[in-house]
């Protein structure tokens, strides 16, 4: 979970990868233990630490964690993906409080919304310490509205070249912060999302969409046919929208 986790939003809290994988868990501990495991086979760092604050309003401190790069070729073959399509690890993101990456992945859970799944403790089989009794029934979770996923239909940080190339994009060209790619869906095939915490105007991402615009509309020439250049990534997707919206946190989506 933690390296899926990790390969697709590069740097998370462990209360972050709970909510993304595992939100029917009491707490992060479960996680926490995962990372523990995989710092030790040195996939996963911890180079920041980030702060927030909880349900009860107390300011809670957590470690910032993102992989190595044998951690990336790791995620990558939980993903299946090509490696070379994993991009960086994040680790002067989270050295310095990943603000931004935080956000992002606040509003990839959001649009995930990943089901909770009900545990149970584990039984003790030791004789010395007493077997833990069933736990008693739990509240049902506040039922959710379906979500988009899987996880691995999400990438981040992609590069959308107004010029140049998708390795090499020319200056002007933009970084979807989110993109899902599921052909099949019926509803939303593709979609990208701009997040940002509040601190660009309405003429940068005014801009923003500008510059989108000159990415969909770039056409390539692909043997002796023109086409545009975002088809050759994503075929399957027959129209593109765009919308704007938020209060607070400001985004931007746009659906193919």
């Amino acid at each position: 979970m933690c390296l899926e986790a990790l390969g697709v939003v590069k740097v998370a809290t462990p209360e972050q990868i709970r909510q993304l994988m595992c939100p029917g868990t009491k707490d992060a501990a479960t996680v926490r233990g995962g990372l523990k495991d995989l710092e030790a086979e040195r996939l996963v760092v911890s180079p920041g630490t980030a702060t927030r604050v909880n349900e009860a309003g107390v300011r809670v401190t957590e470690k910032l964690w993102t992989l190595t790069p044998a951690g990336l070729d790791a995620a990558a073959v939980v993903l299946d993906r090509p490696a070379k399509e994993m991009g960086g690890t994040a680790k002067a993101a989270a050295a310095s409080g990943a603000k931004h990456a935080r956000k992002v992945t606040e509003t990839l859970a959001a649009f995930l919304q990943t089901p909770p799944e009900p545990t149970q403790p584990v039984a003790r089989a030791s004789t010395l310490i007493p077997a833990q009794a069933p736990a008693a029934d739990a509240p049902p979770a506040p039922p959710r509205p379906p979500g988009l996923g899987p996880l691995s239909a999400w990438t981040t940080e992609a590069a959308l070249p107004v010029g140049g190339t998708f390795t090499s994009p020319a200056r002007g060209s933009v970084r979807a912060d989110l993109v899902f790619a599921a052909p099949g869906h019926p509803q939303v095939p593709l979609l990208f999302a701009e997040v940002d915490n509040g601190t660009e105007g309405p003429p940068i991402l005014a801009d923003k969409i500008d510059r989108y615009r000159k990415f969909f509309a770039r056409k390539v020439t692909t043997g002796s046919r023109e086409t545009l250049l975002w088809r050759t990534v994503w075929p399957h997707n027959p129209r593109v929208s765009g919308r704007v919206s938020g209060r607070g946190c400001a985004s931007a989506v746009f659906g193919c």
